[in-house]
C-alpha cells in the first residue's frame, strides 16, 4: 500500500536541508527546532528509512535522502505553483465560462452588460447559449444558467442565486376597459377571448399587443 504523505512534512524536510540544520529552519519558518525533528523522524519512520545523518556536530543527507530530497523538493515547487495559478485566476477573472440564458433575459437585460464585463475583464471569455429550452446544465456542460422564474430549484445539487426581481403588471388602456370592462382575474372573458402578444420593449417598458386569436 502506498505511503500517504503529508505535504506539510515534506516542506519541513526540505527546508531543514535547504537550511543545513533543525535550527535554522526552524528560525527561517519560525517555528521551534523540536516541531522540524520530530516532523522528519516520523516521515523517515514511515518510509522505513533514514533520509538526514544527524549528530550534535553534523547533519547530511544520506544517498536514499539525496534522491528523496530531489523529488520533494520538485513536489514542493509544483504545489506552490499549482496555488499561484488559482490565487491569480481569483484576483483576475480568466479563461471561458459558457453561459446560458432564456432570449428574453438576454435581450432586455444581460445585453447591455456583456460590453462592460468583457472590458472589465479582458482576459475572460463569455461564450453564450441562448435559448427558452430546458437546459440540462452539467450533461451540456455550463457553467451559468440565467433564467426568469418564480419558483426555487427542485431536488438538485446546483446553486441557485437570485440577481435580480422585477414584478410583472397587466395593464390595460382606458380605450380597452371602455369596450371590454375591467377584467378582475385571468379568467375573465376579456382575456380569455383575445390573444396576447408581448411587444418590443420600448423605455423600459413591456407592451401587450391584443389580437383575435388563431383558429
Amino acid at each position: 500500500m502506498a505511503t500517504a504523505f503529508n505535504l506539510n512534512d515534506l516542506h519541513l524536510f526540505v527546508q531543514a536541508v535547504e537550511s543545513g540544520s533543525f535550527t535554522a529552519a526552524g528560525r527561517h519558518l519560525g517555528v521551534p527546532k523540536s516541531t522540524i525533528s520530530k516532523r522528519v523522524a516520523e516521515l523517515e519512520d514511515r518510509l522505513g528509512v533514514r533520509l538526514i545523518q544527524r549528530t550534535s556536530r553534523s547533519f547530511a543527507l544520506t544517498d536514499i535522502g539525496k534522491d528523496f530530497f530531489e523529488h520533494a523538493q520538485a513536489s514542493i515547487i509544483e504545489a506552490e505553483i499549482a496555488e499561484s495559478i488559482v490565487r491569480s485566476r481569483l484576483g483576475e477573472p480568466s479563461g471561458t465560462v459558457r453561459l446560458t440564458a432564456a432570449v428574453p433575459t438576454t435581450q432586455f437585460m444581460l445585453a447591455e452588460h456583456l460590453a462592460e464585463l468583457t472590458a472589465r475583464y479582458p482576459k475572460l471569455k463569455v461564450s453564450l447559449h441562448v435559448t427558452d429550452r430546458f437546459v440540462d446544465i452539467v450533461q451540456e456542460g455550463f457553467d451559468i444558467a440565467l433564467r426568469s422564474h418564480r419558483f426555487p430549484l427542485g431536488d438538485s445539487a446546483l446553486v441557485q442565486r437570485r440577481v435580480a426581481v422585477h414584478p410583472f403588471l397587466l395593464v390595460a388602456s382606458p380605450d380597452y376597459i371602455a369596450e371590454y370592462g375591467r377584467p378582475e382575474r385571468p379568467g375573465d372573458t376579456p382575456i380569455t377571448e383575445r390573444s396576447c402578444q408581448v411587444s418590443p420593449r420600448r423605455n423600459g417598458v413591456l407592451f401587450l399587443m391584443m389580437g383575435l386569436r388563431s383558429s
